[in-house]
């Protein structure tokens, strides 16, 4: 890309072309997502899933889609909620999305094309649902009091996490840093 522009600026169709390509990009990786899903649940792609099968598809995509994939292999509902206080929204959200995708879907379950579109549809709408995780989090920093200037000592910082046996504000200070 850099060759092609050989320092000239993005024009609206290189913009464009940019867009696309990674759209493409986003879209190959929720399928490869969505296949190690079937993989953990031992479901072949070209099955018809029933309810039952195709909520553990999604909250294994969803698993890989927050946790490195040996860590999504092995975690349970209960890890899940202990490490992601918010992970039974998260499933509400996603039950959500499925519900209304496969309204139409008149098979004797959905397919793995199906359930693609459903998890197109969870990666075009889990911004907008998480960010009120986000602003619960920035609250939860103002009110560990900055004083005014911006900052929050590391004490105050790790508290929650040292007596909630939360995920949140656990970060490495190199990861701060």
């Amino acid at each position: 890309m850099e060759g092609r522009l050989d320092g000239h600026g993005f024009s609206l169709h290189d913009t464009a072309v940019l867009a696309a390509t990674l759209e493409h990009l986003v879209h190959d990786e929720a399928l490869e997502r969505l296949g190690r899903a079937y993989t953990l649940q031992n479901l072949d792609q070209n099955a018809h899933l029933d309810k039952h099968q195709s909520e553990q598809v999604l909250d294994a995509y969803m698993k890989l889609y927050m946790l490195p994939e040996d860590m999504a292999a092995v975690a349970t509902d209960e890890h899940m909620v202990a490490a992601y206080p918010v992970w039974r929204e998260t499933q509400d959200f996603v039950r959500d999305v499925q519900r209304e995708v496969l309204r139409s879907e008149h098979s004797s379950g959905p397919s793995f094309t199906a359930m693609s579109n459903v998890v197109e549809e969870i990666g075009e709408r889990y911004g907008h649902f998480q960010n009120a995780e986000c602003r619960q989090m920035k609250d939860q920093l103002v009110a560990l009091g900055d004083h005014g200037i911006g900052r929050v000592a590391l004490a105050d910082f790790y508290r929650p996490a040292l007596h909630e046996n939360s995920f949140q504000f656990a970060e490495s200070m190199d990861y701060l840093r």
